[in-house]
């Protein structure tokens, strides 16, 4: 969600740069079928730092604020500017727990990320296309970019409902219907 860039001012505030420019995409809309408008990190009493996913340790902040283009915080367990400092350069993360369940036919990115896809061509019939490796935000719709893991090309798949026949999460399994064209 944001990287630390380190200590701030006089009295100790930690610097963030947001890795968006709406400072997180993260919650789902109620727009279907798959949308996420911004978000705010500061939405988030508690972060996740670490080089690596899930981070190390929890940081809990106050007092947060904008200004251009980053974040400010006070983080009151490390009172000390030159104690904030060795924070630079750790990413942010949210604890799986702080994000609110979804309605169905709803998911978070991270949730589809390694799901194997499985392309439909009736019920006796089915494709292994690959895995999703990536989510792109277009401005029209989502696009899952499947990969192969065959050297071959990746594929682009509209994440809409005339493309994506069901999501089981469980499973890890995304099955598709192929427009002509894909």
């Amino acid at each position: 969600m944001g990287r630390v860039k380190g200590a701030s001012g006089v009295q100790g505030d930690l610097r963030v740069v947001p890795l968006s420019p709406d400072i997180a995409c993260l919650l789902p809309s109620q727009e279907p079928p798959f949308r996420f408008p911004a978000a705010r990190l500061l939405e988030f009493p508690v972060w996740r730092l670490g080089r690596k996913p899930p981070g190390e340790r929890d940081l809990h902040w106050t007092d947060g604020r904008s200004i251009g283009g980053g974040i400010l915080v006070r983080v009151p367990e490390i009172p000390r500017r030159e104690d904030l400092q060795p924070l630079a350069g750790l990413k942010i993360w949210l604890p799986e727990s702080a994000l609110p369940e979804l309605p169905e036919g709803q998911f978070y990115w991270f949730r589809l990320l390694g799901m194997r896809v499985l392309e439909v061509t009736d019920p006796a019939t089915v494709v292994e296309l690959g895995q999703v490796q990536q989510i792109l935000a277009t401005g029209s719709n989502d696009v899952l970019v499947v990969d192969a893991g065959d050297g071959s090309e990746e594929r682009l798949l509209p994440f809409i409902h005339d493309t994506v026949e069901r999501v089981d999460t469980q499973e890890g399994i995304i099955r598709v219907r192929l427009m002509p064209g894909l």
